[in-house]
């Protein structure tokens, strides 16, 4: 795991716009609630930077986080380069 801050010793600190891992390395990148700052089109470049081919982007967020809707957000992904394979906004917590 990676974050800013760690919260114990298994998460590494960086800036998640910037990960110490080498090109495709990864079969999956999780984001949960932490899609919030400004730079959050960095982090998901990056995230397709580390993605294997077929690798598996998953975002758990807030649907209010998605400014102008969840279409203006699958679009954007779609022009950073990933395709949706299924979404779920099944989930009335938030």
């Amino acid at each position: 795991s990676f974050d800013l801050l760690p919260t114990n010793e298994r998460v590494t600190a960086c800036d998640v716009a910037n990960v110490p891992l080498s090109d495709s390395s990864l079969d999956a990148v999780v984001f949960c609630l932490s899609l919030m700052g400004a730079n959050y089109a960095d982090f998901l470049r990056e995230a397709h930077r580390l993605l294997k081919p077929r690798g598996a982007l998953v975002i758990a967020e807030v649907t209010s986080r998605f400014d102008g809707g969840v279409a203006e957000w699958v679009h954007m992904l779609r022009r950073l380069g990933f395709d949706l394979d299924g979404r779920d906004e099944s989930n009335s917590h938030f």
